[in-house]
């Protein structure tokens, strides 16, 4: 980063014979002021730090400037080979300015890190970001040498593995008043005292969250009202038993609320965690030891967008999820299992409802695109895009005639409606085979669905 290597570039001017148009440009650049100058570097280093490096090989001038702007040095990342003295000098050069902390390297050993860190410590009160992406991570934070009290930390990044010492969750800094951004993954957190009143961004992955911890993670949650963006990856423990220990033991309101993602919960019960009034935006994944969706009292009444990835086999489960949310415009059905393509029905349920809003449609895994053709019929009025990926489209060896051309008009009518966009796909992965026409049965040379397989994480 050109903030840590400015500071060893050798500086020797020397004149040359010039030209007179260089000698109008160097005029030019030379008589540009020193603050409009600075203001220039700040955007240039925010956008690309790297392109900074050359900029104290123009000029004099330009050296004096880039090593006299704090902003310039205020990022420090820590990372191998250590030097200490370079990081003094950086942390004497960034002022006053907002620091923002970075340990990203594994390489540097922990007692490097550990000097690191006392050092940073001193300025902890001018700490704004802080970023750990170590196996250790869990260790460094639970350190005396962490400060306690960041009273203007707002973005905290926290990655590591739950495995590293010391063993048990890990403990907050007592106060983080101005944090708006938390990030943790691989990383058990103790939540009882917790209290972030001005958090807006909460994304948990992996952090091992079992029964007994969940009412001093509501509370958490409770005290944090200007929260806009909740994210929980795989965050439960395993070895937490039975579905009703999730049961929540009281709810909780966010009124702010407008993306919530919840992947692979133990319980239907997660869901009824939290109302949720102004939610816009609602994904929900499956997970694959939940074979049986009790049916929960949920609401969504502002959800515009409803993304279920793994239920397309749980009839109970999409027609809870559909009946709490009759406003959405986008549904987006994707079923990632392909190899247990068997009672798949969001086609079906869809027929049962009424979503009056529902403009753009996606299923990800159908047996029948007549179905899908029924599906299209009862929403005609609404429907802008359509979009199916076909497992096979349902039609294993040995199929009769009726059903292959069942199959061919659905197609021929979904693609011909000009009210909406129709869009096909086709994984070759459960049987082997593509499905064909039935004028491909009879001269083997039009493919129906002639696309590649197309996979959730790339959109449909």
């Amino acid at each position: 980063m050109f903030a840590q290597n400015l500071g060893t570039i050798a500086s020797p001017f020397t004149s040359k014979p010039t030209t007179p148009r260089a000698d109008c440009l160097s005029k030019d650049v030379t008589s540009i002021p020193q603050e409009i100058l600075s203001s220039i570097f700040e955007h240039a280093y925010h956008r690309d730090g790297s392109c900074m490096h050359s900029a104290g090989r123009v000029s004099k001038l330009w050296r004096e400037v880039a090593l006299g702007t704090p902003t310039l040095w205020s990022d420090i990342h820590v990372s191998s080979p250590s030097d200490p003295e370079r990081t003094r000098m950086q942390l004497a050069r960034a002022g006053a300015t907002p620091l923002h902390i970075d340990f990203s390297d594994d390489s540097l050993t922990r007692g490097a890190c550990m000097e690191f860190l006392s050092l940073l410590s001193t300025k902890s009160e001018r700490w704004t970001s802080f970023r750990i992406m170590r196996f250790d991570a869990k260790a460094l934070l639970a350190s005396p040498l962490f400060p306690s009290v960041l009273p203007r930390l707002r973005h905290l990044d926290i990655r590591g593995a739950n495995s590293s010492l010391p063993a048990g969750h890990l403990q907050f800094p007592k106060s983080l008043p101005a944090l708006e951004s938390l990030y943790v993954s691989g990383v058990s957190v103790e939540w009882e005292g917790v209290r972030l009143p001005s958090l807006e961004k909460l994304e948990l992955k992996e952090a091992s969250l079992g029964p007994p911890d969940l009412p001093q993670f509501l509370d958490m949650l409770d005290a944090s009202q200007d929260l806009v963006h909740l994210v929980l990856v795989k965050i439960w423990d395993e070895d937490a038993g039975l579905m009703d220990r999730f049961k929540a033991p009281r709810q909780i309101t966010l009124p702010r609320l407008e993306h919530l993602e919840v992947h692979e919960p133990p319980s239907s019960h997660v869901f009824a965690w939290v109302l949720t009034p102004n939610l816009v935006t609602l994904v929900a994944k499956k997970s694959y030891w939940l074979r049986y969706w009790a049916l929960v009292d949920i609401h969504f009444p502002s959800l515009d967008k409803l993304v279920l990835l793994d239920f397309s086999n749980s009839t109970s489960a999409i027609r809870n999820f559909l009946r709490a949310s009759p406003n959405i415009s986008t549904l987006d059905i994707r079923h990632t299992n392909i190899m247990e393509p068997f009672g798949l029905v969001p086609d079906l349920v869809l027929q049962e409802l009424d979503l009056l809003r529902l403009r753009n449609l996606t299923i990800h895994g159908v047996f029948s695109l007549g179905q899908v053709k029924k599906v299209a019929l009862k929403y005609m009025e609404t429907l802008e895009r359509v979009r199916v990926h076909c497992l096979d489209l349902g039609l294993a060896f040995g199929s009769m005639r009726e059903e292959y051309v069942e199959h061919d008009d659905a197609l021929a009518w979904l693609e011909s409606v000009p009210s909406f966009y129709f869009g096909v796909d086709h994984t070759s992965k459960c049987y082997g085979t593509r499905y064909r026409s039935l004028d491909d049965c009879r001269r083997g040379y039009r493919i129906a669905c002639s696309s590649a397989c197309l996979e959730p994480s790339t959109g449909c």
